[in-house]
């Protein structure tokens, strides 16, 4: 039968040449928009490397010099530490932490850079308390290793795809340093898992410093964060809760508290600013609407073919096929045309995969896994769109009665 099938596409090659060569097309074009939908959801379902639930960010004002209240000779620094001493004790709090430039979705960047021999890897930096850790629940890459141990005086922690830049074939001891300069030798064996800056984003180059209470009191303390995480069952309008359990205790000489700030509420102005939730479903839409039109247009193509031949097919059965064999003879030749483009489409699917030219088109990281999915899925797809383009036109062609046919011929 796929002797004959062959045959009978050679013997009609140049109407069949046009459909072969929009079957080769659109499969590559498919591919593309299921690779990158793929990646997408992909990247929606990958953890983000922390945890934010139950996490509110504690507003800290300080009074002005012009202040009735205002004294003199206070550091806000210190004060900061003993206000975050009295929040540790109020109930439904589990952990308190101070960072500068670590927080999830606050819109803070904060860059830096780290060297090992002549690699340079750019990165976003946050200094962070050892608490951060357990306030936001940063997992280790290695379950045997202590992330809080990690975190003291010139050792940092740093997220995977960091440490891949830096040492490539892997060490006992990860050595290296903060500029090229290397006057300041860093190490660490505190990999966490992969961190992302939202949802929408890849996993992102990370590192944690210790934050040093000493230089915040000498420096000053540049976008300080004081983050908590609640229990869950104490989280129920826990702000209001704690400025009543708290009264009174919210000030400390110049420094107090304003307000709690849901880190979930700072997700959603980050995502509403940056753009990232409306880019994606715009994204999303796009390529809906694409797959839709060229999903209606193989369905045509096949449609048409199969209408025009309505006279063969009547012949067939005027010679004694029956209804069922013809519809799995059309259904049979379609697939087989879609199995002649199949190797050659596949073949410069993953050309433009692994040459870097869908990475530069439409920035994704390509991988042989997701192209390998993603050919699969395209396969499927292209199958059900040409039996869909083919079962209901060659169902009604089946009918056509053999004097009809004969008169067609």
């Amino acid at each position: 039968m796929t002797l004959h099938l062959l045959k009978l596409i050679w013997n009609q090659r140049k109407a069949n040449a046009l459909i072969i060569l929009e079957l080769f097309l659109v499969f590559i074009v498919l591919w593309v928009c299921n690779y990158q939908l793929y990646v997408y959801f992909q990247r929606l379902n990958e953890p983000l490397g922390f945890d934010y639930k139950h996490v509110y960010k504690v507003i800290i004002s300080e009074l002005p010099d012009t202040h009735p209240d205002w004294r003199e000779g206070r550091n806000h620094i210190e004060e900061v530490y003993e206000l975050m001493d009295r929040i540790r004790v109020c109930p439904g709090v589990e952990h308190v932490s101070i960072s500068s430039g670590a927080m999830p979705f606050s819109g803070y960047y904060s860059g830096g850079k780290l060297v090992s021999d002549s690699t340079v890897v750019w990165l976003k930096w946050g200094d962070i308390s050892p608490e951060f850790i357990d306030v936001f629940r940063l997992k280790p890459q290695n379950p045997a290793v202590d992330l809080k141990k990690e975190l003291v005086e010139n050792r940092i922690l740093m997220s995977p795809d960091v440490w891949e830049k830096l040492f490539p074939e892997g060490t006992q001891e990860y050595v290296f340093y903060l500029n090229e300069d290397k006057n300041e030798t860093l190490r660490t064996h505190g990999i966490t898992t992969p961190v992302k800056l939202s949802a929408y984003h890849s996993p992102y180059p990370h590192a944690y410093d210790f934050l040093r209470k000493n230089e915040l009191i000498e420096f000053g303390g540049g976008n300080i964060e004081v983050m908590i995480r609640v229990q869950p069952e104490a989280d129920k309008n826990f702000p209001a809760k704690f400025k009543e359990q708290m009264k009174g205790r919210l000030a400390v000489g110049n420094t107090y508290v304003t307000e709690l700030g849901s880190v979930e509420e700072f997700k959603k102005r980050y995502y509403a600013v940056g753009g990232d939730e409306d880019d994606f479903y715009q994204q999303l839409f796009i390529l809906g609407f694409f797959m839709v039109n060229v999903f209606l247009g193989i369905i045509g193509t096949f449609w048409l073919r199969t209408e025009a031949r309505r006279g063969e097919i009547g012949l067939r059965i005027a010679i004694g096929s029956s209804r069922s064999e013809l519809r799995g003879f059309m259904i049979r030749e379609g697939l087989l045309l879609l199995a002649i483009i199949w190797l050659p489409a596949i073949f410069v699917c993953l050309n433009l995969g692994y040459s870097g030219v869908l990475s530069s088109l439409l920035d994704l990281k390509f991988t042989w896994q997701e192209g390998l999915v993603t050919i699969g899925l395209t396969t499927i797809v292209m199958g059900i769109m040409i039996v869909a383009g083919i079962l209901y036109p060659a169902r009604q062609s089946a009918t056509i009665q053999p004097a009809e046919a004969l008169h067609y011929e």
